[in-house]
């Protein structure tokens, strides 16, 4: 089993600096997922899946973006993102 000595950066959805995205991306740092920010998470999931399922409207999930923000995207469409 593979143990990955590199320090890592918990994510917390608060204090991701510049910093740390380079040696994220660099491959110097690795990251934690923060408890609590996996759990907001998933509210906002579940927020956003109970709104698309009652057929609310929300610019940018189920329409289309800038001119064709009237247009609304449904069903093979919505699954696919």
């Amino acid at each position: 089993m593979f143990t990955d000595e590199r320090p890592a950066i918990c994510i917390t959805g608060n204090d991701l600096t510049c910093e740390d995205i380079v040696a994220i991306g660099m491959g110097e740092k690795r990251i934690e997922l923060d408890k609590e920010a996996l759990e907001r998470s998933k509210s906002s999931r579940k927020l956003l899946e109970d709104s698309v399922a009652a057929k609310r409207i929300i610019y940018g999930v189920n329409t289309s973006l800038k001119t064709l923000r009237s247009m609304i995207i449904t069903g093979y469409f919505m699954m696919t993102w």
